[in-house]
């Protein structure tokens, strides 16, 4: 969802819930789902995106540069590490269903 300026929030859209920092913003603090804070996305060399944490400059890592399935993910200094890249795609908005026509009375 676009914010001010350059800055987006990122929100599930299964939940309503926003991508944010947990707590302080020094190195290592966990990223979670709840209340919004602001993002801006911008792109390296290699075409990765980085999720850059506006309030504290930092970027969107996965913790010990793990590869498994639900690695939790914290904020930490940019490092160019492949555990801050990451692939931005837009989700195609929901389709609104047809309206609904009454059904004529019968005779």
């Amino acid at each position: 969802i676009p914010t001010e300026g350059t800055a987006v929030q990122l929100v599930n859209k299964a939940t309503g819930l926003a991508l944010c920092v947990l707590g302080e913003t020094e190195n290592g603090a966990a990223v979670v789902l709840g209340e919004a804070d602001e993002w801006k996305l911008t792109t390296t060399t290699k075409g990765f995106r980085k999720l850059v944490h506006v309030a504290s400059g930092k970027v969107v890592d996965i913790k010990e540069i793990s590869d498994a399935d639900f690695a939790p993910a914290q904020i930490w200094e940019f490092v160019k590490g492949e555990n801050q890249d990451w692939v931005a795609e837009e989700v195609e908005k929901e389709k609104k269903a047809p309206a609904k026509r009454a059904a004529k009375a019968s005779k």
